[in-house]
This record gives C-alpha cells, structure tokens and sequence, in this order.
C-alpha cells in the first residue's frame, strides 16, 4: 500500500511498526486500516503494542493495548449505524467500556452516551468505574430548545454524592 507508514525510528527514543488491513472499498478505494501498532522504548527497553478490530462501517470496536508487562488495556467500543434512504448516520458511539489489568487485578471505567430517537442529537453522558465499572462517577444531560436561530443546547452536569 503506498502512502500508508509502516515503520518509524528515531535512533536514540524509539522504534514503531504499523501493520494494516488493506479493507478496499467497493469502489476500489483503499482504506487502509492498522490492526497493529508495536513500538519499542529504546531508553527505557519496554516494549508496547496494540491490537485493532474494527465493525463493517471502519469504526474501531475494539483495541488492545499491552505496554510491556505492567499494564494491558482493552477498550471496547460500540455505535449506533443507521443506513437507510432517509439516513446515512455511522459511528455514533454508544457505550465505551475501558477494562485495566495490571498483577492480575481489573478495573473498568465506562461511558454511555444515550440520544433521542428521532434526532439522534445527545441527550445525557454518564461515566461509571470500578471492578465492573457499576459505580457512576457522574453525569450530564443536555436539553434542546428551538428558537429562530436553530437549535439551543444546555447542559446540567451533576456529579454522585458519596
């Protein structure tokens, strides 16, 4: 594939390789997609690397993310897709689930975003954490009014009392 980095070094800091998914389009585009990304610390020797999955619109789904021994990360990502006549909407992300792991204990920390129905504008974004990631951390709603400029936002934010 041309166009698309596949290596960078910098002699001193740190080596990376990209590898991608050449996905092409029906219309023979190319739409290259990593699906792993490895990089070397040079001063410090760890080694990292990342995983990629992605759903059949190009959004990533899922990513895991390894940096040496210590820590491994999965993000876990879902969306709304709407395609139709009437509506040609990818990629609204729903619900993003971010799962740690370091010396056998997990934590999670997750964000849900929810629109309305009919317009798909956002109506609220609540975060939660823990081992399960059931404990919220806070929280926004947004309302919408029309005036004769368009549409008006406000946001009230309200953070859990303990």
């Amino acid at each position: 594939m041309f166009g698309v980095t596949i290596s960078l070094s910098s002699p001193p800091l740190k080596e990376s390789f990209y590898n991608y998914i050449r996905n092409e389009e029906s219309n023979k585009q190319a739409n290259p997609q990593a699906y792993n990304v490895s990089e070397t610390d040079k001063l410090t020797n760890v080694y990292t690397y990342a995983y990629y999955d992605y759903d059949a619109y190009g959004n990533p789904t899922q990513v895991n993310h390894n940096i040496g021994s210590a820590l491994n990360t999965v993000t876990n990502q879902t969306y709304h897709n709407s395609v139709s006549s009437s509506r040609y909407l990818i990629g609204q992300p729903l619900i993003k689930t971010v799962t740690s792991t370091r010396g056998g204990a997990s934590w999670q920390d997750k964000e849900e975003i929810t629109y309305d129905a009919t317009t798909r504008l956002p109506l609220g974004r609540s975060t939660y954490t823990g081992t399960t990631a059931v404990n919220k951390t806070g929280e926004t709603k947004w309302t919408y009014e029309t005036n004769g400029s368009g549409i008006v936002a406000s946001e009230k934010k309200r953070r859990p009392t303990t």
